[in-house]
């Protein structure tokens, strides 16, 4: 247990005692980052308890039988995705090269054109 923790535990526990105060589990953290989480801490408002620790509902038998079968095919599947990228940025190397290709191409034939009409008129 960490000491930041151990220590608002104590104030609250002191606190509590002197008030008499019960200890609510389920107050609202509104944060855009986790909003809706819970927490526990002081009912309070302007209690020097303030935050406790997060509150984690229990887990049901069924859903720890699923979660990892799950996490094990999203894993498959950002493999298979990590897959199709690598072959996608190889196509386009062959495509880039390709294109060159035909452009070389494309200038061989002008040459060649131009070639055979100068040649033409020479011959003539």
């Amino acid at each position: 247990m960490s000491t930041t923790l151990f220590n608002k535990l104590q104030r609250l526990y002191s606190r509590l005692q002197q008030q008499a105060v019960t200890l609510t589990p389920l107050c609202d953290f509104i944060v855009s980052d986790n909003n809706g989480r819970r927490f526990w801490g002081c009912p309070e408002t302007n209690s020097i308890c303030g935050f406790i620790g997060w509150y984690e509902e229990p887990m049901f038998a069924h859903s720890k039988a699923i979660i990892p079968g799950l996490l094990r095919k999203i894993n498959k599947l950002q493999k298979v995705v990590e897959d199709i990228k690598e072959q996608a940025t190889k196509h386009e190397r062959a495509v880039e090269k390709i294109k060159e290709q035909a452009t070389m191409l494309k200038y061989y034939l002008v040459y060649s054109w131009i070639f055979f009409a100068v040649v033409s008129v020479f011959m003539l």
